[in-house]
């Protein structure tokens, strides 16, 4: 396996930042489009040398950050699935913020106090929709179809290039 070039090295340890390859090759081959940008931190990602280097980094910060697919999905749950009731209490008065269910505090986006008492005066919960979609998403539920066209919605030119042509094409395109 063959070491990272220094644009390579830098692409990885930007795309570490927040895992958005398209912003990670921009900052380190400059100013291209979206969908340059797109397509080729795509293959940058698919190369080899460069898994090897992200992989464990990735897993490090992911460990660290003590994070999981399993605590992402109950939060969005908890967020999906919130029940307004749970915030007032059986005489209908909005409960203090220590009195809440833990699944219903985990949901509150922004908590509004009143300026001459300092006395909780509304709550606002996370997006239910929000957290909805988010799930139907991970769950599959939704199918998003892009509708791909070339100039003026005209058909899309396919040039077919060898494995060769298009190899050197992209190696060209990455080196330092």
């Amino acid at each position: 396996m063959s070491e990272l070039t220094t644009k390579q090295k830098k692409f990885c340890d930007e795309y570490l930042i927040d895992l958005n390859g398209s912003r990670a090759y921009r900052a380190v081959y400059g100013d291209v489009s979206e969908k340059t940008a797109r397509a080729n931190a795509s293959r940058t990602l698919a190369l080899a040398n460069v898994k090897s280097y992200i992989e464990p980094k990735a897993k490090k910060n992911t460990d660290e950050a003590q994070l999981s697919a399993e605590l992402v999905l109950r939060e969005m749950g908890r967020i999906a699935f919130s029940d307004v009731r749970k915030l007032f209490d059986e005489a209908d008065k909005l409960l203090s913020i220590s009195d809440l269910p833990d699944e219903i505090a985990a949901c509150i986006d922004t908590i509004e106090f009143d300026e001459k008492t300092g006395k909780l005066k509304k709550y606002k919960l996370n997006s239910k929709v929000k957290g909805l979609e988010m799930l139907g998403r991970y769950f599959k539920l939704f199918i998003d179809q892009i509708e791909h066209s070339g100039p003026d919605k005209g058909p899309i030119e396919v040039k077919n290039l060898s494995d060769d042509e298009a190899t050197k094409h992209y190696l060209d395109s990455i080196k330092s």
